[in-house]
């Protein structure tokens, strides 16, 4: 299990190696920023499982943590971007922030399934349809590398590390 520092360095590390997988032209170094950035409302409101019922409300929460991290610095122009580069990755408006967004969503299906014994998939029952769902709401911003991912989904179900889909 990461935490979300961690989680936030790997990602920023996905975005150099992969850079080169996305479906549109990138500035690579804003894409780092925002992976960076992207799970600061975590350190308010900590992290929510992707596969949880509180998923529903996570946006609302973490709007409301960053607004108030916002109200409490809003002199310093540095938290205003910080909030910008948040908000560019959690809307995906731009192409940097799809890409971190689709990234997101695909380190861990690549964590789960290189670790099976580990995998929250196995832990909390997750199916291979719930998955895929995942993957296919990013697929536009990184084709090949969510093509890979369905391929290690299909071979988890088959393995028994995700529940079938039937």
């Amino acid at each position: 299990m990461e935490t979300t520092a961690e989680h936030s360095w790997h990602l920023g590390v996905a975005v150099l190696l992969f850079a080169r997988f996305a479906a549109e032209e990138l500035d690579v170094n804003r894409a780092v920023s925002l992976a960076v950035v992207h799970d600061i409302p975590e350190v308010f409101v900590g992290d929510t499982f992707v596969y949880s019922v509180e998923v529903e409300s996570r946006h609302d929460r973490e709007m409301a943590a960053m607004s108030s991290f916002l109200g409490r610095h809003s002199t310093l122009n540095e938290v205003a971007s910080i909030v910008a580069h948040w908000g560019d990755y959690e809307s995906c408006r731009s192409p940097e922030g799809r890409f971190v967004m689709a990234l997101d969503v695909l380190l861990p299906v690549f964590l789960n399934y290189a670790n099976p014994a580990q995998s929250s998939w196995v832990r909390y029952g997750i199916s291979g349809r719930q998955v895929r769902n995942r993957i296919e709401g990013v697929h536009r911003s990184c084709p090949a590398l969510a093509e890979f991912a369905l391929q290690m989904v299909d071979e988890a179900v088959s393995k028994g590390v995700l529940k079938s889909d039937e």
